[in-house]
């Protein structure tokens, strides 16, 4: 997946994914990337990779281009374009309960978020989206 990140822009809150290793591969600009307690630096030409299971984020220091590659690919593809087509709040945050409807659709390939284990986020999702479908 390509990004255009303007300065400041970032990957969300630490999170892991339970089967993919994550890539960033800079083209331009300088990306910040925290794995774990390790924060490393990166400039045009330079990457990173994240294991599985392993907490991360990024930050984009100075307006950047970047590569972000997923492995396995899963349904990566597929989690992207619904992520994106979700209603969202005035700050651009997808609503809590279509997340978690999101969350239960694409387990795999889904982001868990520090430091809640990822089974209690599965069965949060199912609460969580049982109560949005109850708002409807």
């Amino acid at each position: 997946m390509h990004i255009d990140a303007a300065a400041g822009a970032n990957g969300g809150p630490m999170h892991t994914h339970r089967l993919q290793e994550e890539r960033f591969i800079v083209q331009t600009g300088v990306l910040l990337v925290r794995r774990g307690h390790e924060r490393t630096r990166l400039g045009a030409g330079e990457d990173v990779r994240v294991p599985a299971r392993m907490p991360h984020t990024w930050r984009a220091e100075t307006e950047s281009s970047l590569i972000v590659e997923l492995r396995p690919a899963l349904r990566t593809w597929e989690f992207w374009r619904d992520l994106f087509a979700l209603p969202t709040d005035r700050r651009g945050n997808p609503r809590i309960g279509e997340f978690a409807r999101l969350m239960l659709a694409y387990p795999d390939e889904s982001p868990y978020f520090r430091p809640i284990p990822p089974p209690l986020q599965q069965a949060l999702a199912f609460v969580l989206s049982k109560l949005a479908s109850a708002r409807r």
